[in-house]
């Protein structure tokens, strides 16, 4: 396949027609768990792509035809790393599926030009995943009311004041970097130990016993939810009740699988906000990790995202309750960028020009990726009804 940059000398791109001869004929449609993995490894490259044609296209001349030609080469090795990951996840040998995992995940990061394969960051005043964890269509269904626990199950703990934010100590470093990047100087952390009068105190609300919850993740899922979440009251502030998140236990269990959820305390996103009628959110900065085998295919295992909960608090927090429907998108409870949702989610199209940087449809893709994505989709067999 030939394509002319504009403004470029000719560039030979052949790379989409290798995508289709190392995916064609494999098919997903039976979506067995090693093959449901591979459709959401997939889906994560097709986020790095896009991300990756944005940053070459952002150079210029020879400099941006030797960035989209690296990007290209990058890709196969990528697919294939894939694909050996979907044999090691079938023959059971989890150990090399992770192996491959960590190889995959580094190509993955080099192709966004990014510091790490997911981050968290704020963009405009938002907090986002680099990485899209749940999709337009996928969705949570949990009805759940969390009783705080008796005084045995509270504790005083360590934080740190930065500015105006109050995070665990842990998160004392982070915070002052995304401060000081906005501030433009440098601001101090104060530590308030667990001993000191004026410590914070947390307290512990639990799960019910095996809380059912439905969940759409490229397929619907029936689950358990077991459990712990540990906050600690703020001092109320113009009319906005807040609590820090000190500490989240949680096991999630799914046709035999189990999914840990814990608190990665160095990330100063952590909080839970409500209203004076007790309604708000609860953000949470969350690990999530698995030693179940039939889990070892996944990219996201082993990964840290950013959750954001709509949740209520009962009266002098003696309740958290959890209400997600699957009338929201999921989407909304893991924030990203626009363009790495539509990378991941949307319909990529023949592109009409011959300019690679361009974006004729206007889906924030460029032509190029669009190009790439839609054999991926094709190939593969995992559009959004098995992908997301």
């Amino acid at each position: 396949m030939k394509r002319e940059i504009a403004g470029m000398s000719k560039v030979w791109i052949a790379w989409p027609v290798s995508l289709v001869l190392l995916l064609g004929g494999w098919t997903v449609a039976a979506q067995s768990c090693c093959e449901q993995h591979t459709c959401e490894n997939l889906r994560v490259l097709k986020t790095s792509i896009a991300a990756g044609y944005a940053r070459c296209c952002q150079q210029e001349g020879p400099t941006r035809a030797e960035c989209l030609n690296k990007v290209g080469n990058s890709t196969q090795s990528i697919l294939a790393l894939i694909l050996q990951a979907q044999i090691a996840c079938q023959s059971g040998d989890a150990e090399l599926a992770r192996d491959i995992l960590r190889a995959i995940k580094e190509a993955l990061r080099i192709i966004a030009g990014a510091t790490a394969f997911q981050s968290i960051d704020k963009v405009d005043g938002q907090v986002e995943n680099s990485v899209a964890l749940m999709g337009k269509r996928d969705w949570i269904s949990l009805s759940a009311t969390l009783p705080r626990g008796d005084g045995s199950a509270c504790k005083s703990e360590t934080v740190a004041v930065v500015g105006t934010m109050t995070v665990n100590a842990e998160a004392a470093g982070a915070t002052t970097e995304l401060l000081d990047a906005g501030a433009g100087i440098p601001t101090a952390a104060l530590v308030i130990p667990a001993e000191a009068a004026n410590a914070l105190v947390s307290c512990e609300f639990a799960f019910p016993i095996d809380t059912p919850t439905t969940i759409r993740f490229g397929q619907t899922l029936t689950a358990t939810v077991n459990g712990t979440l540990n906050l600690a009251p703020l001092p109320a502030q113009q009319g906005v009740t807040s609590a820090l998140p000190t500490g989240v236990d949680l096991r999630i269990r799914c046709r035999g699988q189990t999914v840990t959820a814990t608190l990665d305390q160095t990330s100063p996103f952590n909080r839970l906000e409500v209203d004076a009628e007790g309604v708000g959110y609860l953000g949470l900065a969350l690990r999530l990790d698995s030693k179940s085998s039939g889990l070892s295919g996944s990219v996201y295992v082993g990964e840290t995202f950013y959750v954001r909960f709509p949740v209520s608090v009962g009266a002098n927090w003696s309740s958290i309750r959890f209400n997600l429907s699957e009338q929201m998108q999921g989407a909304l409870y893991t924030p990203t960028s626009a363009r790495t949702l539509a990378a991941a989610d949307g319909e990529s199209h023949v592109p009409i020009g011959s300019d690679p940087c361009a974006d004729i449809d206007g889906n924030g893709i460029r032509d190029g990726a669009d190009e790439v994505l839609r054999a991926i989709s094709i190939t593969s067999e995992c559009g959004p009804t098995t992908g997301h």
